[in-house]
C-alpha cells in the first residue's frame, strides 16, 4: 500500500528570521483513488520584498510542472493558505497560480479576473499580477470565486476513470 502513495519531498528556505518559503512535492504515486494519483507541487512564497516579477514566478511554476509532471500544482503564500476553502485530501488547492492537468477535464469559462495559459499537459490559471491578498483588489474574494467555478465544473473533484 505505501508504495502506491509515492514519495514526498519538502524543502524550506528563508529570507531572514521571520520569512520562510517552502517547496512541497508529492511524486511517484500511482494509487488511483477518487482524486487520481496524488502527484502535486506546492510552492509557498514568503511575503518579502523585493518580490519576483509575475513572469519569473510563472517560469518557476512551469519548470516545476515540466520536471515533476504533477496532477496539479500551485503557488501560494501563508495568507492564501489560511483564506482558501479546505478541500478533500489529495484534491487540488487554490493558489495565486494553479495548474490543473488535462485529465481533470476542460476548464469552465472563467471571469476576466483570471488569465488561463494553456501548456502541453494542462492549464495554468493566474489570479492576478500579485499574490491575492485581502489588502489588494479583492484578491481573496477572487480565489473563493475561482474555487466555486472550478468546483461547479467538476475539475477539483474526483477524477473519472
Amino acid at each position: 500500500m505505501a508504495d502506491e502513495l509515492g514519495f514526498s519531498v519538502r524543502t524550506w528556505y528563508s529570507y531572514g528570521d521571520d520569512e520562510l518559503g517552502k517547496l512541497i512535492v508529492h511524486c511517484g504515486g500511482y494509487n488511483h483513488g477518487p482524486y487520481g494519483p496524488f502527484n502535486s507541487v506546492i510552492l509557498n512564497l514568503p511575503d518579502v520584498n523585493p518580490r519576483l516579477e509575475l513572469d519569473e514566478i510563472f517560469s518557476i511554476l512551469r519548470a516545476l510542472i515540466e520536471i515533476w509532471e504533477p496532477s496539479w500544482a500551485n503557488i501560494w503564500n501563508d495568507e492564501i493558505m489560511d483564506a482558501v476553502p479546505e478541500l478533500e485530501v489529495d484534491a487540488p488547492e487554490m493558489g495565486w497560480m494553479l495548474f490543473l492537468e488535462n485529465e481533470r477535464g476542460p476548464l469552465p469559462e472563467l471571469g476576466e479576473a483570471f488569465k488561463v495559459v494553456q501548456i502541453d499537459s494542462g492549464n495554468i490559471i493566474i489570479t492576478g499580477e500579485e499574490p491575492p491578498s485581502s489588502e489588494r483588489n479583492d484578491g481573496i474574494k477572487h480565489l473563493h470565486q475561482l474555487h466555486s467555478e472550478l468546483m461547479a465544473a467538476g475539475v477539483l473533484g474526483p477524477v473519472n476513470d
